[in-house]
Order: structure tokens, then sequence, then C-alpha cells
């Protein structure tokens, strides 16, 4: 295998995984409620809109819910979810101004 100079691994204790991951840390919560925010503002405009609601989405809107979610999400939420999974050796800088960035 190639000797890798940029790169350094360091190997998680068993089962400590879900503690140590930033997206455990509140991202995926924060996309999930997001996420179920857009969902029923869809549901009840689509009631309003018809009289009825459907019983499904489709495909191609639950990837536009999941984007609009996944925009949704401030950078402070992503920075603040790194920091308290304590894995970081740098300060991430303040001025952030998309999770792109980070």
């Amino acid at each position: 295998p190639p000797t890798l100079t940029n790169i350094t691994l360091i190997y998680l204790p068993p089962c400590k995984t879900a503690y140590l991951q930033p997206l455990d840390m509140g991202i995926i919560k924060s996309f999930k409620a997001a996420y179920h925010r857009l969902y029923a503002e869809y549901m009840v405009e689509r009631f309003n809109e018809f009289g009825a609601t459907l019983e499904k989405i489709d495909i191609l809107k639950a990837i536009y819910l999941s984007s609009t979610a996944w925009d949704s999400l401030t950078p402070s939420t992503i920075q603040n979810c790194w920091t308290k999974a304590n894995i970081t050796t740098t300060s991430i800088p303040s001025d952030i101004s998309s999770p792109v960035d980070i």
C-alpha cells in the first residue's frame, strides 16, 4: 500500500464510536428535526390545497426535502458537534460562512 504522509490514522477504542462521532453529537438529530418539520409543512400545504393528504411522498420530493433540511443546518451546529466530540486538535474559526467551508 502507498505511504500516506498527510494522514494520521487514530484507532478508536471499541464501543466508543457513538460517543466520538460528530454526526452522533447532534447533526443527525438537527437534520431529522428539520426534515420532519418540512415534511409536516408539505403535508399541511397539500391538505389545504387539495383537501386530502398523500399517504406517501415520491422519492424526488423526499430528496428536495432532504436537501432543504441539510441546507438549514447552521455552521455553528456543525462546529458545536465537532467541539462536543472533542476529537479536533485545532479550533474551528467562528467566521465560517457555510458548512462546506468546514
